[in-house]
């Protein structure tokens, strides 16, 4: 199975507006698995700052360019989600993988990995993205290439 498909959360996907300070979220576009954890479309990956230990997941951002990924840090290099080195010029860490959100009819049920279970509940699901961040530019119409 592919890795999972990440997208910045301030993209267009919903997130509870409660998170904690220096909390990152990334969109989960694409199922798959990934360091023995299964993603699905709709979920948002929690990552927390922090220096990664060997063999942890973590999300690679782009420098310019491109989207974000997971990886792993193995020694002092990182691996991208399909076992290839990822140079550190060309990426960065954003984090550590600590869990993932999922929403769950009206609210959101958080897992965090190192901890069994749900450990929390958010209730609101209000449409937008995480304070603080722009609101997403979403297209209101579709133009017709073969208008006469």
């Amino acid at each position: 199975m592919f890795a999972p498909s990440l997208r910045n959360a301030t993209l267009g996907f919903e997130a509870p507006s409660t998170l904690p300070v220096g909390i990152r979220v990334f969109g989960i576009v694409r199922d798959g698995e990934f360091a023995g954890r299964h993603y699905r479309s709709g979920e948002l990956a929690v990552v927390v700052g922090g220096v990664p230990e060997e063999g942890d997941a973590v999300v690679l951002v782009a420098v310019g360019p491109g989207r974000p990924r997971l990886g792993r840090v193995q020694g002092n290099r990182l691996i991208g989600d399909r076992g290839e080195p990822c140079l550190m010029s060309r990426w960065e860490v954003a984090g550590r993988v600590e869990g993932v959100i999922r929403p769950v009819g009206a609210g959101w049920a958080i897992e965090m990995f190192d901890q069994p279970g749900i450990v929390g509940m958010a209730a609101d699901r209000a449409p937008g993205v995480l304070e603080g961040t722009p609101e997403p530019v979403r297209p209101v119409a579709q133009l017709s290439l073969f208008a006469a």
